[in-house]
This record gives structure tokens, C-alpha cells and sequence, in this order.
């Protein structure tokens, strides 16, 4: 069994990524190719720990509630990928 921890990103593309001129979207539409391509071998699941850290982080709007509306949107629209939040301080 392979276990893969994290998602690779090559450091020319995080950069651009994040730029102050970058939108969520994008970051949002490389983890979504990522996932389709994984998920064509097998079911992937992605755990978050510690989501607490981005509760008041802003890019285009507040970044939880894109982030939630992304997890929904690979688990129950794509089914690419289960998804587990985990968190103590909320």
C-alpha cells in the first residue's frame, strides 16, 4: 500500500499560487486536478487538522467558508475524495 503524505507542488507554481494577486480559486482548481488524477486509482483521503489557524484568513472572502464549499464540492458533488476536518478549538 502507498501512503502519500501531503500534496506536491512544484516551487515555481506554490509561488505563483500565492501571490497577493492570486485568487483562492486557483489553489482550490490545482488540489481538484491533483485528486482527479489520484482518484483514478483509488478513493483519496485528505485529513485537516488544526483549520482553526485560517478562521479569520482572508482571500477573496473569508477562506473557511470557500474551503468548506470546496470539501463539499470533492466529496458529495465529484465523490473524488473523502474528506475529515479535525479540530479542538472550535
Amino acid at each position: 500500500m502507498k501512503i502519500l503524505g501531503g500534496i506536491p507542488i512544484q516551487i515555481n507554481l506554490f509561488e505563483q499560487i500565492f501571490e497577493k494577486k492570486a485568487k483562492s480559486k486557483d489553489m482550490f482548481r490545482y488540489i481538484e486536478c491533483f485528486f482527479v488524477e489520484m482518484s483514478a486509482e483509488r478513493v483519496p483521503v485528505m485529513i485537516i487538522d488544526e483549520l482553526q489557524v485560517i478562521g479569520d484568513m482572508k482571500i477573496d472572502g473569508l477562506l473557511i467558508y470557500k474551503l468548506f464549499n470546496f470539501f463539499v464540492r470533492l466529496t458529495k458533488e465529484l465523490h473524488l475524495a473523502h474528506v475529515f476536518v479535525v479540530t479542538l478549538d472550535w
